[in-house]
Parts: structure tokens; C-alpha cells; sequence
């Protein structure tokens, strides 16, 4: 009989939105593309991927937007003593990332491993919770179109990588069109971010 994975539940206190990141992505492309972007598919849904709930073998760990995986990395340590060298080795620079980025050198999974509470169990390998984090995030990015941010030569990754510092500069959402707003005005001429998610 087979068992079906924990679903990652909400994580997000700021907001409590777990499109947040979706969220981020649509505002960063709008603004910077000068379109608009739809999210098909994200009426619905309550932030959670597919599968059973925790047992009495996993650690529900909370992975909040915005962190890097250095953090998350930390965190995993300390709720659930897998070392953070682990966790670390587990998202380096690969070729996983590089096709998930598109580019042409091994990428680190870095803004791929969604942010959310996922059931941990110690016991297993840490590649079944990074595995875990890189389907729930193609799962929650799936309905984005990206056509507004192609036509301004923007990949995915480029738009990933902006939402990222949106998410890292601030967890309000009232802010964040005001973050991705100087964002785009900073790379439109070609200066220095100077924020404090570059740091």
C-alpha cells in the first residue's frame, strides 16, 4: 500500500497568502514589462500541495518567504538536528537548477524550494524535502504567463530572481508594487540596486 506525501501547509504570516509568491511575480512583471500578467488557475486552492498530513515521525518545519537557502538550511537544523551542510549540498549548484533556470552553468535551486510548513522526517534523506520544495513550487507557478515579461526579453528566471528581492525587501504586500517599482526603475537605467535583498 502506498503512502501519500504530507501537504506542505500555509506559511506565510505576513499576509497569510500562500500565492505570495505568485503574487510578487504577476506585480514584478506588470511593473517592469509596463503588461499585465494572468494567473490561471489561483481563484482556488489553500496552500497546500497534495498528500497526507504529518505523523509522529515528521517535524512540521516553517520555511516563511523571503529567506535564503542558507536560512531555510539553518532552520532545517535546528527543528529537526538534519545538519545544514546537508541541505546546503542537497541545492548547490546542479544541473536540476540550471534546467529549472535555463541556463548554461549548474545553478543552485536557490528561489525554487517554496516557501511553506512541510512535514520533515528526520530519518529520510534531505533530498525527499528539497524534491518536495521544487514540485510545490512548479506546481504553484504552473498558471503564470510569462508572454508580457518574453516580450521584454525576460525569462522566467529573470522574473523569478526580481520577485525574490521583492519578497527579501519586505512581507507587506502593500509594498511590495512600491519595492518592484524602484527595481525596475533602478535596472532601466542601468544602477546599482542598492537594496538591502542585494546585500
Amino acid at each position: 500500500m502506498s503512502t501519500r506525501r504530507p501537504r506542505p501547509q500555509r506559511a506565510t504570516p505576513a499576509g497569510r497568502t500562500v500565492l505570495a509568491v505568485l503574487i510578487s511575480l504577476a506585480v514584478v512583471v506588470a511593473l517592469a514589462v509596463g503588461g499585465f500578467i494572468w494567473l490561471s488557475g489561483g481563484s482556488g486552492g489553500d496552500g497546500t500541495a497534495s498528500g497526507p498530513t504529518s505523523t509522529s515521525s515528521t517535524v512540521d518545519v516553517l520555511f516563511i518567504e523571503g529567506l535564503r537557502r542558507s536560512e531555510m538550511a539553518d532552520i532545517l537544523q535546528e527543528k529537526t538536528g538534519i545538519p545544514a551542510s546537508e541541505y546546503m549540498q542537497a541545492t548547490d549548484p546542479s544541473r536540476r537548477g540550471q534546467l529549472l533556470a535555463g541556463t548554461k552553468k549548474p545553478t543552485s535551486l536557490e528561489g525554487f524550494l517554496f516557501p511553506a510548513t512541510y512535514p520533515v522526517d528526520p530519518s529520510k534523506p534531505v533530498k525527499d524535502l528539497v524534491d518536495y520544495q521544487v514540485s510545490t513550487y512548479e506546481q504553484r507557478t504552473a498558471g503564470i504567463n510569462y508572454a508580457a515579461a518574453k516580450r521584454k526579453n525576460l525569462t522566467k528566471y529573470d522574473v523569478l530572481i526580481i520577485a525574490s528581492l521583492v519578497e527579501r525587501e519586505t512581507s507587506d504586500p502593500r509594498e511590495r508594487r512600491l519595492v518592484a517599482g524602484v527595481i525596475e526603475n533602478r535596472l532601466r537605467a542601468r544602477m546599482r540596486l542598492d537594496i538591502d535583498a542585494t546585500v
